[in-house]
């Protein structure tokens, strides 16, 4: 019994003996193990306090590197985590100020994000979009569409995506369908594929294509030349030339691309409108000039060229628009119609005979030197204008007034047809002078009159001395008719004496 005893008093002993050194040892470990709880806490509130760093001391070499590892990694998370957020701040920013509407898509081709152009495209906020179909946007482009139109895309090595451009119609949210690009790319995840998608409105571009386009058949089928020159590049060579070029010139348009317009001068090279076109681009204005060009034949024509400066942004002229037109036919008219005129000129101012000319507004175009001498006005006189009224007043103040005159102005404004009068008109000043004239109104049917005055003050004073010689001659001749007409009578009515018969029939003889 006492061995018993002894033995469990020695059991109990070693039970009290174990525990106790048990909770020592526990003690002590928790004791050193509370700055590592401490750290472990630290380590786990790093995900949402990025940047924190470990102050207190463990007094172990091991916690100590342990700790300043924690923070070197909370300063490399902290500088990560800014950067994530500069980049999606950059990003946003980008989304957001991009002129394009670009969509997330998911792996079922729903979209999941939206930027706001999306709203000024297609009318849809951004909310509204996202959980609907790719087609709400583009109906022509379904979720299979989608991954098929991807996967048959340029492959991008760098970031192992593929990228699909086309063209197509896209829907406002008010129905109305117009053009738009599309650009679709695939990215593989860990969750599936995802898309994006950017979509450009080129309803503006499209319109400005065929604005250009249309401009550019309108210059290929006009009849006159249009030639377009550099001026960045030394000598301002042509760079285009439509076909209307061609047909003027003789030269084909390959053989005008990178020469300078002069080359259709030849040899000619004296003209004083050359000057005028160096001037106006010199100075980067607009001009026309007529020039003496040569074909490829040889052959002249006349080229009424037009030049116009095209300028940039900066005010600088890059370009000039030359147009030209064959004006030979008007320009040989116009040399005819000049020496025409020259020598009717030369035929007027070298005739003894006056003329006028009004012009539709009744006032005076013309007056050869031979009226004015007829008339004794002066050249001042008629240069300043004169109406055609003003002209009646004053030519009526030099006539006898004892004679009625005859106003051309009533005469003119009668209107209708073109029609003739003549009058003659006795003028007492500066001179006494009988004048023929003749008005030709409305002529051509254009309101226009022309005079002709012409000085018969001789023809009529040979008139006069005419008509009073014949009568003083008639008079002188019929008074001794008068005594040979009744003596005859009485030797015929009369009976005589026997003895003068003889006398009578001899008479009768002499009288028959």
């Amino acid at each position: 019994a006492v061995i018993r005893r002894l033995r469990l008093e020695t059991l109990v002993s070693s039970l009290v003996v174990g525990l106790m050194t048990v909770a020592v040892v526990y003690a002590f470990l928790v004791l050193r193990l509370q700055p590592l709880q401490r750290l472990a806490g630290f380590s786990r509130r790093l995900a949402s306090s990025a940047g924190a760093q470990w102050r207190g001391a463990s007094g172990s070499q091991e916690l100590d590197e342990l700790a300043a590892s924690l923070n070197h990694t909370s300063t490399t998370l902290e500088r990560q985590l800014d950067a994530l957020r500069q980049a999606e701040l950059r990003t946003h920013g980008i989304l957001n100020a991009a002129p394009d509407a670009i969509v997330g898509l998911d792996d079922q081709g729903r979209i999941s994000l939206a930027n706001p152009a999306v709203t000024s495209i297609f009318g849809w906020d951004e909310g509204q979009v996202v959980g609907q179909p790719l087609s709400t946007l583009l109906p022509t482009i379904s979720a299979d569409e989608v991954s098929r139109l991807t996967l048959q895309g340029l492959f991008m090595r760098v970031n192992g995506s593929h990228v699909a451009r086309l063209e197509t119609e896209a829907r406002r949210r008010d129905g109305t369908l117009f053009p738009a690009e599309v650009s679709l790319s695939r990215m593989e995840t860990d969750n599936g594929p995802h898309y994006a998608c950017v979509v450009r409105d080129i309803t503006e571009q499209r319109m400005g294509f065929e604005l250009l386009n249309l401009y550019s058949r309108a210059l290929e089928c006009t009849s006159n030349g249009v030639v377009i020159s550099d001026m960045s590049l030394p000598g301002g060579p042509l760079f285009y030339a439509n076909p209307a070029f061609a047909r003027i010139t003789g030269y084909d348009v390959s053989e005008a691309i990178g020469r300078n317009c002069k080359f259709l001068q030849g040899q000619d090279l004296g003209q004083p409108d050359l000057q005028l076109l160096r001037d106006a681009i010199s100075q980067g204005e607009s001009a026309t000039a007529v020039l003496r060009n040569y074909r490829k034949d040889g052959t002249l024509f006349f080229n009424e060229l037009a030049i116009s400066p095209v300028t940039s942004q900066d005010g600088a002229v890059r370009h000039y628009v030359g147009v030209i037109t064959d004006v030979t036919e008007r320009e040989r008219s116009r040399l005819a119609l000049s020496e025409r005129s020259a020598r009717l000129n030369a035929v007027f101012d070298l005739s003894p005979d006056g003329y006028l000319v009004f012009d539709r507004e009744g006032m005076l175009a013309y007056c050869n030197r031979a009226f004015r001498q007829m008339v004794g006005w002066n050249a001042d006189d008629l240069t300043s204008g004169m109406s055609l009224t003003e002209f009646d007043e004053r030519l009526r103040g030099q006539c006898n007034p004892a004679l009625q005159y005859p106003p051309l102005f009533t005469t003119a404004q009668n209107g209708g047809e073109s029609f003739d009068t003549v009058d003659m008109l006795e003028l007492v000043s500066p001179r006494a002078t009988v004048l023929s004239r003749l008005a030709r109104c409305n002529v051509g049917a254009q309101g226009e009159s022309i005079l002709y005055f012409r000085d018969v003050t001789h023809e009529t004073e040979v008139d006069r001395m005419k008509s009073e010689f014949l009568t003083t001659a008639a008079h002188e001749l019929r008074t001794p008719m008068v005594s040979v007409f009744g003596f005859t009578e009485l030797l015929l009515n009369r009976p005589v004496p026997e003895d003068r018969a003889v006398d009578r029939k001899s008479t009768r003889l002499n009288c028959s």
